[in-house]
């Protein structure tokens, strides 16, 4: 990704984070890499620093992934997405980072 594509992630491991739902959202969810960033940054929008929320790595990249494609205002519409079997569990190598 590019240098600036997410503002909010100040560190290497945050961007590199980033990324990860970025190949997650164009591998599961189809979408092309300049739309996942655009909508990862809509759903980051108010947050200036990622690394400051303690609970940020809480959860993986899939489940961000998931969160943000299927999200009501910025993805599809789908906020109950994890109530679709066929999304869980996570593909292997996505459970954990």
């Amino acid at each position: 990704m590019a240098l600036n594509d997410f503002p909010f992630a100040r560190t290497e491991m945050t961007k590199r984070f980033c990324d990860r739902i970025v190949e997650a959202m164009t591998t599961f969810c189809g979408l092309a890499p300049r739309d996942s960033i655009r909508m990862i940054r809509a759903f980051w929008a108010d947050v200036e620093d990622l690394d400051s929320d303690p609970l940020f790595f809480h959860e993986p990249p899939y489940y961000y992934a998931m969160a943000i494609a299927h999200h009501p205002d910025i993805g599809d519409n789908r906020p109950d997405w994890y109530t679709d079997r066929s999304l869980w569990p996570p593909p292997p190598g996505w459970c954990l980072e």
